[in-house]
């Protein structure tokens, strides 16, 4: 059928009764029907897809050869579409580089947007964020209002994807991530909700908690929807740091305690569950909640070992101590023998730390004994004036 009907096209345009555009308008039957059939095959054949290429390449040259920038720009891209399952990757680029640029020849920009998006795509998988940063912007402005509304959120995804591979980018993640999850809303609702906690990790990162607060809370009841537990116990962890630093402990406590009860049977996520029961700790003895604080700070110490962390478990060790200490004054009368609470404690961290640095005297080692030491001095002498540990 393609081949009769393009071969009654070659006698027409051979006798002048149809233009150059008109003739490969007719002549782009064959091609984009057999587009058509590999797009229906999850994996066609390799001799199918270097056969559809060969077309495709003929087709081009055909094109080239009368000189018609529309359609050669369609063939690059439909090339380009054939040389990734080809393995191709820089013949793909070289074809995308050259539909772009002819559709912005013909005065076709909403085209172009398709190939520069996937030139993003392709620098974002070469490790070039910049570049891909730039093709993605490009894409947006190429098709402005006259692509889908879903084509252009992808491309503010894209966008945001590759703002967040540069470091030193917060400031300009948060309004790229702010305006897709915008762009995304009414369309995808993990799409929106992912991108607007994007915009509350780079503020929390900037310092502008009271921003993160607002993000964050405005859409942790439906983490769960875009995340796995581990992103969402991290995400958690993030909103409680911002919380925190904000003064309110109580709920930063909260935030912690859930993120870390999500990644407390997950063997590949021990470090994150020991720095949340840390985090935890800190924020229950901020808010006044002792008893509570004290068991964080001895599970986290706990959960250090397992792992082999000298320091953070000394410190929170250390920390534990000074709760007892705060928690169980004696009566200076009637118990004046009897040593401070504490004291013991602190004195166990310190004999375990003396025991180490005689058969391992490494700077880590040196260095908490000398604050141990330090502390335990401050604590027989009540010369602390703030409970917990000072590092």
């Amino acid at each position: 059928m393609a081949e009769s009907v393009t071969a009654q096209a070659e006698s027409a345009y051979a006798a002048g009764k149809l233009t150059s555009s008109e003739y490969l308008t007719v002549r782009r039957a064959g091609p984009l029907m057999a587009m058509a059939a590999l797009e229906q095959q999850e994996n066609p054949a390799e001799a199918e897809l270097k056969a559809t290429h060969a077309l495709l390449e003929a087709e081009l040259a055909v094109a080239v050869e009368l000189a018609v920038t529309e359609r050669m720009a369609m063939y690059h891209e439909l090339l380009a579409r054939i040389s990734f399952p080809l393995g191709d990757a820089d013949g793909a680029r070289a074809h995308l580089q050259a539909a772009v640029t002819g559709y912005l020849e013909t005065g076709q920009p909403w085209r172009a947007a398709n190939p520069a998006s996937l030139l993003g795509e392709l620098a974002l998988g070469s490790d070039d964020p910049k570049a891909a940063e730039e093709f993605a912007s490009k894409a947006i402005t190429y098709g402005a209002d006259l692509v889908p509304h879903d084509q252009t959120a992808q491309l503010s995804s894209l966008l945001v994807e590759a703002i967040s591979r540069q470091p030193g980018r917060e400031r300009d993640l948060v309004g790229a991530a702010l305006t897709a999850a915008d762009r995304w809303n009414g369309l995808s609702e993990p799409d929106t909700l992912h991108n607007t906690f994007t915009a509350a990790r780079a503020y929390h990162r900037l310092g502008r908690h009271a921003e993160a607060v607002a993000l964050f809370e405005d859409v942790i009841p439906k983490v769960e929807i875009p995340y796995d537990a581990p992103v969402i116990a991290m995400t958690r962890g993030q909103y409680g740091a911002s919380l925190h630093e904000l003064g309110r402990h109580r709920e930063a406590a909260e935030q912690f305690l859930k993120g870390a009860e999500l990644v407390q049977n997950n063997s590949d996520q021990q470090a994150m569950h020991a720095e949340l029961a840390w985090s935890a700790a800190e924020a229950l003895q901020y808010s006044g909640q002792t008893t509570e604080a004290l068991a964080a700070y001895q599970r986290a110490a706990a959960l250090w070992t397992e792992l082999g962390q000298l320091t953070p478990r000394v410190r929170c060790l250390r920390s534990a101590a000074w709760l007892l200490r705060y928690m169980g004054e004696p009566d200076s009368e009637d118990h004046q023998d009897v040593e401070r609470p504490g004291v013991a404690e602190m004195r166990a961290v310190l004999a375990e730390l003396v025991g180490m640095a005689e058969h391992n005297p490494s700077e880590e080692v040196l260095a908490e004994l000398a604050e141990t030491q330090k502390q335990l001095e401050q604590m027989i002498t009540d010369s602390f004036d703030e409970y917990g540990d000072d590092d």
